[in-house]
């Protein structure tokens, strides 16, 4: 079958170009332009995709409401408020103005009002202050008088001057007393009715007080030089909402000038969903760029060196590039049925090139493998061949070539695909987002390289038949007869290698198994987070003023913990304390559900010998989840957490579906149970040990990485689906062709010798590159990118190094024959299901 691909492909370049330029030009036409429905880029989204049927996502559902919404934070900075108050009043409340006059402005907050209704609160609550110190000493005064009476009428010596004076004067004197107190007994009376109404009066004063603080406060820096306006918008339609939310930035940026004349250090900040979204977009779409700038160059380099000429180079890089416009394209279509995520673009782009490089350098390679073994079998100079003789060796060198390398491209990209499609059993939707672009890209990657590559190859086939640049090129000959004998001889480094590891293979196994474990060893310390903010660079300005909202207006802030409580009044308030008093909450406060009557918001700010710890704050969300079940509870934490958990249900099913796939691939292409057994075994003690040293790295903060104490939990999730696909990539390369010499030879270790020798450049080669491609993204600036190209790069170095030069090799001549061993059932059904050419 692949065998008259390559025919038709030599026969036929013409069609199979023609059918690709219009498949390409209709992917470019929607990635750009969408054809009248918007590009690609202008589709995409930024949030995180939620976790179904979890209290997560229904707290964000009832939070975001019905319609377009978006709540906008602008900050003020470097403005001392207490020496402007009175114009920045009046700046305000012109910029105020000038807000409610775009027609989506439902509600604007600020500050400044308040603090000098604050002031005058204030004023008197002092004066009330002073006029209930006055009665309290009146009171006293009086109480005091009070009290010289009664002992006066009560001491012995008044009491006989009393009995010494006529009746009629004790008569007199006594209805005086009786008078007297009755006056000091109404005036008390008096000044305790005034003070109860004083006092009621201050009461209703520090109430209205304490709620006024605690209303502007929110809108106060903490260090009093800034304040927050908070604007609400309220749209009809996304593109209603999108142009308020420019209109706002445009005041924001006048109102800012404005400011400069109070204090030429003033900043006004801007921060929304849409704004932090489009900043991502655009950071996105940066990265991008900065990490094919990086990684094209250097493919490029690395390929021209591999064959010997740019020509040959630029093959795999062509259909590379193919295969990622064609991949992006199956993207642009999903957006119409979810939401994609503008990150998704870099990690499905990094996969198209590494793959497409790949394989596009496994059949280039190939090709020209088997065009110098047909003009050395039939005695032709490479250099003097006719037309006619350049057409038959192209022929017969792609039907050789794809009859073995296209089976062996086919054979991986199943695998990788059904590796990666193991991320749709995961209910949240920004991985199957990437399951569904990454097995996209990978079809796109072998049919480029099993269709657009070989025609390629028969178009420039008068250039590509003849012997690489390099060696014609003087001074070069000692070189290229060294590098001849080294790519092209049974006998070689890399059979020298296996025949190394081969002398003592149990040593090798025990030690690289330990070299392996010991390096997964971070793994037991290691943390996952997932925040959407990662993916902002905080030299960006959204990144910036979300610095500054969560240093100096912390209630603002992205809350770890959201409560929704249906409780009213006395309840609502009882809540409250309840969850002031839990010992691992730091800060506890309420706003309204916009147009939501029936919740109130409760936020809940963890302590921080909580904050830089992801297990201890999960502990916390799942203690409060236990002791009330009645309650909404998301918010980040939540996310997290719901995120984790659906991991976990769903891994034994991911797995299932990949061993069981890896399982029956290998079979059908080698007939062997202990082969695809061996594969899992090896790949995934690879993949552990890659993901610890990724995790330690990014800890310690080597080689200029972030210090972070956690990977992005769908990171970890893509780069193992993601790296175990690259890593069988390699077994497959590599075991098909030690099966071909096994076929022939019958010798397992000279089939592994000399498998190792001819795959192994194919594989350091194609490591090498993709290295290349994946640390050229590590140069941008998205948090998750930096570390899935970590990963991924830790991860095929280590599988192309210490896995598939060393311990495959080691193993393999453990195993000896019993490699190919299958019960009799099975190798009956192999013969049956063998793809053969």
């Amino acid at each position: 079958m692949f065998g008259r691909l390559g025919q038709f492909a030599s026969n036929h370049p013409g069609r199979l170009i023609v059918v690709w330029l219009v498949l390409l030009a209709l992917s470019a036409g929607a990635l750009l332009g969408g054809f009248g429905q918007g590009g690609l880029f202008a589709r995409l989204d930024t949030q995180m995709g939620r976790t179904p049927n979890t209290q997560s996502a229904e707290v964000s559902s009832i939070l975001a409401g019905k319609g377009h919404r978006e709540n906008v934070l602008l900050v003020v900075q470097s403005v001392p408020i207490a020496s402007n108050l009175n114009d920045l009043r009046k700046r305000t409340d012109n910029f105020e103005s000038v807000l409610k006059q775009i027609s989506t402005v439902k509600q604007v907050e600020q500050p400044l009002d308040g603090l000098a209704k604050e002031r005058e609160l204030q004023d008197l609550a002092k004066r009330t202050e002073d006029g209930l110190r006055t009665l309290q000493n009146l009171k006293k005064d009086l109480e005091d008088k009070q009290e010289l009476l009664k002992q006066g009428q009560k001491s012995p010596e008044q009491q006989k001057r009393f009995e010494a004076l006529p009746s009629g004067e004790q008569v007199r004197l006594l209805k005086e007393m009786r008078e007297q107190e009755a006056k000091l007994a109404a005036g008390l009376a008096k000044v305790e009715q005034q003070l109860l109404s004083v006092k009621s009066e201050k009461r209703k004063l520090d109430e209205g007080l304490k709620e006024l603080q605690d209303g502007i406060g929110i809108l106060l820096a903490k260090d009093g030089k800034g304040f927050v306006i908070s604007v609400e918008l309220e749209a009809k339609s996304a593109e209603e909402l999108s142009e308020a939310v420019t209109g706002v930035e445009r005041a924001a940026k006048q109102f800012e000038n404005g400011l400069k004349s109070l204090d030429s250090h003033a900043e006004v900040g801007i921060l929304s969903a849409q704004i932090v979204g489009n900043e991502i977009t655009e950071l996105s779409k940066a990265d991008l760029a900065q990490g094919e700038m990086v990684s094209m160059p250097v493919a490029l380099i690395l390929l021209v060196l591999v064959f010997g000429g740019l020509l040959a180079a630029l093959l795999p890089l062509l259909g590379a590039s193919a295969a990622i416009v064609l991949g992006l394209a199956g993207v642009w279509v999903l957006t119409f049925v979810m939401d994609v995520n503008s990150f998704v673009l870099n990690v499905i782009t990094i996969i198209g090139l590494a793959l497409s490089i790949d394989y596009g350098l496994l059949i280039v390679s190939r090709f020209r493998e088997e065009v110098d073994h047909l003009c050395a079998k039939e005695s032709l100079d490479a250099n003097r061949l006719n037309a006619s003789q350049s057409k038959k060796i192209t022929e017969q060198a792609l039907g050789v070539a794809l009859g073995q390398a296209g089976r062996t491209v086919l054979f991986s990209a199943l695998t990788i695909a059904f590796s990666i499609a193991g991320l749709f059993v995961f209910p949240t939707t920004v991985l199957r987002i990437i399951a569904f672009g990454g097995v996209v890209v990978t079809l796109a990657a072998v049919a480029a390289s099993l269709t657009l590559v070989p025609a390629l190859l028969s178009l420039f086939s008068n250039y590509l038949v003849k012997p690489p640049i390099v060696k014609r090129l003087f001074g070069r000959k000692a070189v290229s007869a060294t590098l001849e004998a080294e790519f092209h001889g049974e006998r070689g480094v890399f059979a020298s290698l296996a025949r190394l590891v081969q002398a003592k293979p149990v040593v090798w196994t025990v030690a690289l198994t330990l070299l392996l474990a010991t390096m997964a060893l971070p793994l037991f310390g290691m943390h996952t987070r997932t925040n959407l903010m990662a993916y902002l660079s905080v030299d960006s300005p959204a990144g910036k003023v979300h610095q500054v909202v969560s240093e100096q207006y912390p209630k603002l802030a992205d809350p770890p913990i959201t409560i929704l409580s249906e409780a009213k009044g006395e309840q609502l308030e009882q809540q409250l304390k309840t969850f002031e008093k839990r010992q691992e909450v730091d800060l506890v406060w309420k706003v309204p559900v916009f147009d939501n009557d029936r919740y109130t918001q409760i936020n809940l700010s963890l302590k921080s010998a909580l904050k830089d710890n992801p297990q201890l704050e999960q502990e916390a969300l799942a203690e409060l989840r236990h002791d009330y079940p009645d309650l909404l509870i998301g918010g980040p934490i939540a996310f997290q957490y719901d995120f984790t958990q659906s991991l976990k249900a769903g891994f034994p099913w991911a797995l299932l579906i990949v061993v069981t796939a890896v399982f029956v691939l290998l079979f059908a292409m080698t007939g062997s149970i202990l082969v695809p057994l061996k594969a899992l075994i090896l790949n995934g003690l690879s993949l552990a040990a890659s993901l610890g040293l990724t995790a330690w790295l990014f800890s310690q903060g080597w080689f200029g990485l972030p210090q972070v104490d956690s990977l992005e939990t769908f990171i970890v999730a893509c780069s193992l689906a993601f790296g175990f696909g690259l890593s069988m990539d390699y077994e497959v390369f590599l075991v098909a062709r030690i099966k071909e010499y096994w076929d022939s030879l019958g010798d397992n270790d000279a089939a592994v010798s000399q498998g190792l020798q001819r795959s192994g450049r194919i594989i350091t080669s194609a490591a090498a590159i993709i290295v290349a491609v994946f640390v050229g993204f590590v140069t941008g600036q998205m948090l998750p990118i930096k570390q899935i190209g970590v990963a991924l790069a830790i991860m095929v170095i280590t599988d192309a190094t210490v896995v598939r030069m060393l311990l495959v090799p080691a193993t393999m001549t453990l195993l000896g024959k019993w490699n190919w061993w299958a019960p009799e059932p099975l190798v009956r059904l192999h013969q049956k299901i063998e793809l053969k050419d």
